[in-house]
């Protein structure tokens, strides 16, 4: 499990993970499909700077071994 605040947010998000393993990937895609960014998951606490991405909704992903979960993200 992980969760992913503060949402909506204005400038950082930070996503923590109960447990890491080796094949956590997570993704974030705006609206039009673009993907903003795509990186493996390290530790169990991160945060993600959006002061460059535009305001609007953005899809989160976060794929392991075990399964994918998508939420959005509302950039403020």
């Amino acid at each position: 499990q992980f969760n992913i605040f503060p949402n909506p947010t204005h400038d950082q998000v930070n996503i923590t993970l109960n447990t890491i393993d080796n094949g956590q990937i997570i993704t974030i895609i705006d609206l039009f499909g673009k993907e903003m960014l795509s990186s493996h998951l390290k530790q169990e606490n991160l945060i993600i700077d959006l002061r460059s991405y535009h305001s609007g909704i953005y899809f989160v992903k976060v794929k392991t071994q075990k399964f994918i979960k998508s939420f959005k993200l509302i950039k403020i």
